[in-house]
């Protein structure tokens, strides 16, 4: 009887060794991809606030996906649409000039990996809101 409780024992504690080591490994994944859900997706895309720089993001209707790398863009043959933001291929990155994208908030289907956050970003955040009101007023 005493051997069978050892085996239970033994057999009760590599179970919940095992349960340990992939809810770790579960939450590493999780970290290493930081990919948010679809319901944090949308509440960022109705939020009023700014997606930082390495955001990737999936465009309504597209299948590629882009990695903001700028904000309040202008295209140089027409100066006067501003746009939320530029974009790259991800993972490629900018391999030439027509690999480059504008694009608005509103367009965005979904947010798959936010950016960088930090102070600078808040601060940002700030400044392109006070630009906003003011092409707003105009």
């Amino acid at each position: 009887m005493k051997k069978i409780l050892d085996y239970f024992f033994i057999v009760i504690v590599a179970v919940i060794i095992l349960v340990c080591i992939f809810s770790i490994r579960k939450k590493e994944e999780n970290y290493i991809n930081n990919e948010l859900t679809i319901n944090e997706s949308e509440d960022l895309l109705y939020s009023n606030d700014v997606l930082p720089i390495g955001t990737v993001v999936l465009l309504k209707g597209g299948s590629k996906k882009i990695m903001i790398n700028g904000h309040l863009q202008v295209k140089v043959s027409d100066k006067e649409v501003v746009y939320d933001y530029s974009g790259v291929d991800y993972p490629e990155g900018q391999l030439n000039t027509e690999t480059s994208y504008l694009f608005n908030k509103s367009i965005i289907e979904r947010i798959l990996y936010l950016g960088y956050n930090s102070d600078e970003q808040s601060q940002l955040q700030k400044k392109i809101n006070e630009i906003k009101k003011k092409q707003n007023k105009n």
